[in-house]
């Protein structure tokens, strides 16, 4: 038997298919976006953009816009509401014209923040959503999602990730449940989950368990995901934040593991693939590091991390050639207060503008970086289809992006550079750069000294000839020394011996030298010609009442001039010293008289030699301990 609609219920859905097609066209599904600029102009030349977009309802231009490439602005904006307690991640959220923020606090659970109409603004409410009586003391990791019209979360809670259902909007409070067919993971930690097709993935690290696993929940997050375990095939140890990225048809995941290195997961085509991995060791800066963050943006891939310390810093990764080039780590230094900071959010785009945020576990507090637009366009941003001609007053490389029906199902979105160049008769001075950084010429950034030409042709009359005489300041040596070890209320002198220079030590001294005196982790940045180098040493404490250095430098310079060794408490002791060829070069009877690197009244060769000392302690008489090892003679 057939049934039949009613004529209103026809009536609402012709008038809905007619609405449909004057939103996207006749053919709703392909929305091509597209335009052309010229690759480089004068400054304060006029830019005509052609817009070539098919498809499309809705526009909007950015000209000028934020570039996660430069240094971003930080700003600490303290504990909204006081209801944070052990910040670990956090994850930003739009839900229409409303901004969310959800940090997950260890023994405290969810918080939810409402920042208004943009991540610009301080909180204005503050929620505290719990635990749901599922997390536990350890939460860490969380992403939120929206499929199919329903906000659905993530939180990693120590051995088991728990979900949570908002249904139809962020406003609600959540149920919260523990994701089935998962067994228990060695502490769940970093989490990130992305839609791939039709299908929704996700991933975790395991901290403790040393290991990443993947939840591959099909067509919706309210599945029960197929569960992976993908082991270790990276080498590392202690894993911790993660990010997933698509890029030239390949995913990819970085992952901060063992607080020191970076680690690279390639899917190929598809995340549901078994990768393969590398561990790309520590880019630059790496020290004690912990959250990450990463965007693709204008064909330019960037990420930030942290190094979780009291005077925390904030690092930049340049990744030279894509996410699967060399990558490189440029340390920023302590920006926005940072204390202990643990995570980072994602980089999220509001119109001309990027943000992100920082939980700082130290304090309980919350650092905003942003990355603003400039001010070197004639008009910041355009809706319409072919905006009005502009211009740019600074050379440089800007971002023209275009966006394309905004927060609809066809939403796409494009992006190309434009150079912007001095006027001809203005021709560039030399140029002299620090070591490491890059100068865009000849149509490429330039690492290595030389002379480079840009021919500029222009419709307007301004073609001229460029010529940049590119130099870099050499790098200059800093050097703490090797990790060592300190006893017995002893001192080392560290000395970077770098003239001219500025100075800044991990405790804030712009001293030349550093006294340590006790073990634990030394850095200092030396700043010279606008330039920096960093180094760091890691000294130990003893273990035993009589510690044997493994170096010493007797080059006359008044330190570590002598080997002997340190302790107190010996009343009968014997040390004595070979060559490799099993010559004795030295012997001695007091425990206070050491060897000053001579052999037969000339100085000894570098190399290392062996020595066996026979000694009693006090408090053991009659008691002979033997000490066998080797030291390396440097001068």
């Amino acid at each position: 038997m057939k049934t039949h609609l009613p004529i209103s219920l026809l009536t609402l859905m012709h008038f809905e298919f007619l609405f449909l097609l004057s939103l996207y066209g006749t053919s709703m599904a392909q929305v091509n976006a597209e335009f052309h600029i010229p690759d480089t102009v004068c400054v304060n030349s006029p830019v005509t953009i052609t817009n070539l977009t098919t498809g499309g309802s809705t526009y909007f231009w950015n000209f000028c816009s934020g570039n996660a490439n430069k240094d971003p602005n930080a700003t600490n904006i303290g504990n909204p509401g006081g209801l944070l307690s052990v910040p670990t991640y956090i994850t930003l959220v739009k839900q229409e014209n409303d901004f969310f923020s959800f940090v997950s606090c260890q023994g405290v659970g969810v918080i939810r923040y409402y920042h208004g109409a943009s991540f610009k603004n301080n909180p204005v409410n503050w929620e505290t959503l719990g635990t749901f009586g599922l997390l536990s003391i350890n939460e860490e990791g969380i992403q939120i999602k929206n499929d199919n019209g329903k906000w659905i979360g993530f939180v990693c809670s120590d051995t088991r990730l728990i979900r949570l259902d908002f249904g139809a909007s962020l406003w609600n409070t959540p149920t919260a449940s523990v994701v089935n067919n998962i067994p228990p993971q060695n502490m769940l930690h970093g989490l990130a989950i992305v839609q791939e097709g039709i299908n929704w993935v996700g991933f975790a690290t395991c901290s403790l368990g040393n290991k990443l696993v993947r939840f591959n929940f099909g067509e919706s997050l309210l599945n029960t995901p197929v569960y992976t375990d993908l082991g270790n095939i990276a080498g590392f140890n202690a894993p911790g934040a993660i990010c997933l990225l698509f890029e030239n048809n390949n995913w990819y995941a970085i992952i901060i593991a063992g607080y020191s290195t970076l680690a690279r997961f390639n899917f190929g085509n598809s995340l549901l693939n078994n990768p393969v991995a590398v561990n790309l060791g520590n880019p630059g800066g790496f020290n004690i590091s912990v959250g990450l963050t990463i965007i693709r943006d204008c064909g330019v891939t960037t990420g930030y991390w942290v190094n979780y310390q009291s005077y925390g810093e904030i690092g930049k990764l340049n990744f030279n050639g894509g996410i699967a080039g060399i990558v490189t780590g440029q340390v920023l230094g302590n920006l926005g207060q940072l204390a202990k900071p643990h995570s980072f959010s994602e980089i999220f785009r509001g119109n001309d503008t990027l943000f992100a945020y920082i939980t700082n576990r130290e304090n309980g507090t919350l650092t905003l970086l942003t990355f603003p637009p400039c001010n070197n366009a004639s008009i910041p941003s355009s809706n319409l289809y072919n905006p009005t001609v502009i211009t740019y007053y600074q050379p440089g490389v800007y971002n023209v992006r275009l966006l394309v029906n905004e927060n609809l199902p066809t939403q796409v979105s494009i992006c190309k550079n434009i150079t912007v160049i001095n006027k001809p008769g203005n021709k560039l001075v030399d140029i002299t750069l620090c070591m490491g950084d890059s100068l865009f010429a000849e149509k490429k950034w330039q690492t290595s000294p030389g002379i480079y030409h840009d021919t500029i042709h222009y419709a307007t009359g301004c073609d001229s000839i460029i010529v940049s005489n590119l130099n870099f300041t050499p790098k200059f040596p800093v050097d703490l020394g090797l990790d060592t070890i300190i006893c017995n209320g002893s001192t080392i002198l560290l000395q970077p011996e770098v003239p001219f220079a500025q100075y800044l030590w991990q405790n804030g001294s712009t001293d030349s030298i550093f006294l340590a005196t006790a073990p634990g982790l030394y850095w200092v940045i030396v700043t010279k010609q606008m330039c920096s180098t960093r180094d760091s040493i890691s000294i130990e404490g003893c273990t035993s009442p009589v510690w044997f250095p493994n170096v010493f430098t007797p080059n006359r310079d008044g330190i570590n001039e002598i080997f002997h060794p340190i302790g107190q408490g010996v009343s009968k002791f014997s040390m004595m010293i070979y060559n490799r060829w099993g010559e004795q070069v030295f012997v001695s009877s007091e425990f206070s008289v050491g060897w000053d690197g001579r052999y037969r009244n000339s100085d000894a060769s570098d190399g290392i030699y062996y020595y066996i000392a026979t000694f009693e302690m006090d408090f053991k008489p009659n008691e002979t301990l033997i000490s066998r090892g080797s030291v390396t003679l440097l001068r």
